[in-house]
């Protein structure tokens, strides 16, 4: 804990380091008890490790910048006297060179700009997954003509799968995600491993990630060139730095068909120019899901929160993903459940990475369920939970499946910076659907007061919902109200709806409004619906009727029936 405690303090101030030992001493005190024990040591310097280079450290922003590799900055040497400039190049045989010009400098958001390490020392692999050979098969950078005798094949679509900071070939999720995809579909499927160049500080993995980028960049033109692939076809799949490591691969192929950045990393990128960071320019199609986009700190905001792509997905917001919780309470939340981890690495992920690796787990799960995570054009997180922006428009560019299937985008490619939100669950059920509801009023006064929903299914379950919470609590005599909710069940079989009031306490009423119909449209299946031209069926949803038009009362429950299902609701121009 000593070698611990040295490490924070040479990175951080006291607040950081008080953050880090209590942290520490938590986690130790908890691995102890796990059934599972790492050898002896291992815990204490993987979490070294982690808060000496985990990006969240003020020292990867704020350390100062080593002059040695600063464009314009000339180098001092013992004696304080000046030498020649820092070289403003870096080449690597025939995969190119880099610049490290002005545009990789900001003295607030860029302020180290550092070289990468040797190609030798980054040391990119692939490792190369097809249906017929799903055991893989291994390709060095440094001889990439080895994947002529692979499985390969370039009529088939290509997915390349690359890892972040601080991970590698041993993260559970890229085995899980080369799974899933070729069950979804005849692909070659490649994970990229720069482990050697993704560790260390976080400043010297961004350089690394640069030179990454050209690995790739090279072996997709080899196989243009030997196999006639057709760079349209190829996929790239990023996650956190991996991201922009993707966009530096794209810029260098003409014509790539697609880089999907999952969560893309913020620390020293963003605010960046696009030539420094994953940006539209690098395929014909960016598709980013963003899921750590808070403030950059200690307990999150890893990812980006600015539109870097063609459609840039925000469930939930970006933030706050459900089921993730701040990392100081993350211990206690493991004894409260009683988690075992396999490793330590699950442990500290979880804890510092929720928010961040959600991104990868939506995007796996939008390969292997058939959950249709429809995202919609809107202008803010809080308009949408508003019920306000549910319009795929006349070119059906207003709404996107987020995930594998966002290249059904149906708008022009030179639309950029589309901002798309929708709602999900925690990890365990993140499939939601999401139903926007209409209440009907009548009768003749303005009342003010809260309003709860009960949908009762045909099994008993019921789902439950406040809808006056975060929206207005008044309502008007016949102006209907809608109200966006969402489930991970499917409500068109309910057979019930219950309704109960209660009056506001600073606004003087006797009863509630005279509601006399509720009409639930599943948002999902309507788009579906439409996209198949069925438009002559009617909406995806079920309506409730009152039996008798009266007033809600305050401790009452009033029970609405299903009823016929109009064919024309309000919203039908969506």
């Amino acid at each position: 804990m000593a070698d611990i405690t040295r490490v924070c303090a040479a990175a951080c101030d006291w607040r950081w380091c008080s953050l880090v030992v209590v942290l520490l001493a938590t986690t130790s005190s908890l691995a102890s008890s796990m059934e599972q024990e790492a050898p002896p040591g291992t815990l204490v310097s993987l979490v070294s490790r982690l808060f000496q280079n985990l990006p969240s450290l003020k020292q990867a922003l704020y350390a100062p910048r080593p002059a040695l590799f600063v464009e314009g900055r000339s180098r001092k040497d013992a004696g304080g006297h000046s030498q020649a400039p820092a070289p403003d190049h870096q080449c690597f045989s025939e995969l190119g060179c880099l610049s490290t010009g002005n545009e990789f400098h900001h003295s607030q958001h860029r302020p180290i700009n550092l070289m990468a390490e040797a190609r030798e020392v980054v040391n990119v692999t692939f490792r190369l997954y097809t249906r017929e050979a799903p055991q893989g098969s291994y390709v060095p950078a440094l001889d990439v003509s080895r994947i002529l005798s692979s499985s390969f094949r370039a009529e088939r679509p290509t997915k390349m799968i690359i890892h972040g900071y601080l991970n590698g070939r041993n993260m559970p999720w890229l085995e899980e995600l080369v799974k899933v995809l070729l069950e979804a579909g005849d692909f070659n499927v490649m994970y990229v491993d720069w482990t050697g160049g993704s560790l260390g500080l976080y400043s010297q993995a961004v350089a690394n990630a640069r030179l990454a980028g050209l690995e790739i960049a090279h072996l997709i033109r080899f196989l243009e060139s030997h196999t006639q692939l057709l760079p349209r076809n190829v996929h790239l799949i990023g996650h956190s730095l991996g991201a922009h490591l993707a966009g530096y691969a794209g810029e260098r192929v003409t014509g790539l068909g697609r880089i999907t950045g999952l969560d893309p990393a913020e620390p020293l990128f963003e605010f960046m120019p696009p030539s420094v960071r994953l940006d539209p320019s690098d395929a014909l199609l960016v598709d980013v899901i963003h899921t750590d986009a808070g403030r950059f700190s200690f307990g999150g905001g890893y990812g980006l929160e600015q539109a870097v792509g063609h459609l840039d997905f925000y469930p939930n917001g970006g933030v706050n993903q459900p089921g993730c919780q701040p990392p100081l309470s993350a211990p206690f939340r493991w004894i409260h459940e009683r988690r075992n981890f396999s490793t330590v690495w699950d442990a500290v992920e979880d804890a510092l990475g929720c928010n961040h690796i959600r991104a990868v787990e939506l995007f796996i799960d939008s390969v292997r369920s058939q959950c249709p995570y429809v995202a919609f054009r809107c202008p803010s997180f809080r308009s949408f939970t508003r019920g306000e922006c549910f319009s795929c428009g006349k070119d059906g560019s207003g709404c996107v499946a987020m995930g594998l299937h966002a290249d059904s985008w149906q708008a022009a490619p030179a639309s950029t910076g589309q901002q798309l939100y929708l709602v999900t669950g925690p990890q365990d059920a993140p499939c939601v659907y999401h139903y926007r509801a209409l209440l009907e009023v009548s009768g003749s006064e303005e009342v003010e007061g809260l309003l709860q929903l009960t949908i009762v299914m045909p099994d008993g379950h019921t789902a439950n919902f406040d809808l006056t919470a975060g929206s207005s609590s008044q309502f008007q005599p016949r102006q209907p109200r809608t109200f966006l909710l969402q489930h991970s069940r499917d409500l068109g079989t309910a057979q019930a709806a219950h309704l109960s009031w209660t009056c506001s306490p600073h606004y003087p009423c006797h009863s509630g409004p005279v509601l006399t119909k509720i009409t639930l449209l599943n948002i999902e299946q309507f788009i579906q619906r439409r996209r198949g031209r069925h438009l002559g069926l009617g909406v995806s949803g079920v309506n409730f009727c009152a039996t008798e038009e009266a007033p809600l009362r305050g401790g009452e429950i009033q029970v609405l029936s299903p009823c016929q299902i109009s064919h024309h609701q309000p919203w039908q121009s969506s």
